[in-house]
């Protein structure tokens, strides 16, 4: 195998040949770009071959400013957000759709419905488990020589 950096340009490096694999595609977008394209895809799951989950957005606040109250605020503004989202998904993407038009086609209305389901519906909390369990992953792979504890990278609010 030679690995090639195509930046973030995975799409096009595979349409045009220059790799025939690519890792680091997001299945809410490049892949549904590739599909409305009729390429036929092979895709590995990470979750489907004993990797982990993991939180792929997280929100990084100064561990000396975790008591302003702007960040509850903030994560209940992000809550209320993702519930909005996914009980208005339609109501939603007209919105969006309106406030951007040039984003308003077939394309990313598709990438946007396949996000939806991708949101975490409590983004608030903080799965300790989840993150220890990955970061023994990390460890047992040789990615990391120690794994932290969970309680050294993220904090939950009260």
């Amino acid at each position: 195998m030679t690995i090639i950096d195509v930046g973030y340009n995975l799409v096009q490096a595979l349409l045009s040949g220059r790799v025939d694999a690519a890792a680091g595609m997001d299945r809410n977008v490049e892949l549904i770009e590739l599909q409305s394209m009729g390429k036929q895809l092979t895709v590995f799951y990470p979750e489907e071959n004993s990797v982990p989950t993991y939180s792929e957005l997280v929100y990084v606040a100064n561990k000396n400013n975790l008591n302003d109250p702007r960040l509850k605020k903030f994560l209940k503004a992000v809550a209320l957000g993702v519930q909005y989202l996914i009980n208005h998904p339609e109501e939603s993407w007209q919105a969006f759709a309106k406030a951007h038009p040039e984003s308003n086609n077939t394309l990313i209305k598709a990438e946007w419905f396949a996000t939806l389901p991708r949101f975490a519906l409590r983004p608030e909390l903080v799965d300790l488990a989840r993150i220890n369990n990955y970061a023994k992953f990390m460890q047992n792979t040789g990615t990391t020589k120690k794994a932290p504890p969970a309680s050294h990278v993220a904090v939950e609010l009260d």
